[in-house]
């Protein structure tokens, strides 16, 4: 008996320790078997810098404002990676999928892409439409990122909005850089 209810405890434990991994998990990653690893601690991952133009084979990342006054002189649709600090796939997606030079090669070329901190974003103004950080508990939302999400928030995600503001598609979670690309090409 005495063997019966101790099991029945870990099993319990073991049950709680699965619902508060899903419960603070950021969004679900594609299936398979690159995503069977859980993502890395938060000291581990250094959050993506902004380079210079030069550098073909990084991203260019720049803020929504900037990149609707690039798309004025280079009508590219603009791609916006929405994201929170609290995020592991995130920064797993930071580091094995932005980071490879053909992935920054293709978005450089046929974007103009933007990272959007879904939770502490600055407010802004997009065609007379104001957005800023509302409370939501614990975390803020930013009426941007519920917008363009279609209010489905999932992190990461990402949003590819043509040169009218009209959303081509929305795409979730963490992705290798190979399927990542075969997406993007099919949207572009």
């Amino acid at each position: 008996m005495k063997s019966k209810l101790n099991l029945l405890k870990k099993a319990g434990i073991l049950f709680s320790a699965v619902i508060l991994l899903n419960l603070f998990s950021c969004g679900q990653p594609e299936k398979g078997p690159e995503t069977a690893a859980p993502p890395p601690d938060k000291e581990t991952v250094p959050a993506p810098v902004k380079k210079a133009a030069t550098a073909p084979d990084v991203i260019q990342w720049m803020d929504i404002e900037e990149a609707l006054a690039a798309q004025k002189s280079d009508p590219k649709p603009i791609f916006i990676d929405v994201y929170t600090d609290w995020c592991g796939w995130c920064k797993v997606m930071d580091n094995k999928t932005f980071s490879r030079p053909e992935v920054a090669q293709y978005m450089n070329s046929n974007f103009h892409s933007v990272k959007f901190n879904a939770e502490k974003a600055a407010p802004l103004t997009i065609n007379g439409q104001q957005f800023e950080v509302v409370d939501a508990g614990r975390r803020g939302i930013h009426t941007f990122a519920y917008a363009i999400l279609n209010g489905q928030l999932s992190y990461p995600s990402y949003v590819i909005l043509d040169n009218q503001m009209q959303r081509l598609a929305i795409l979730k979670g963490f992705k290798e850089a190979e399927p990542f690309l075969q997406e993007l090409q099919q949207i572009r």
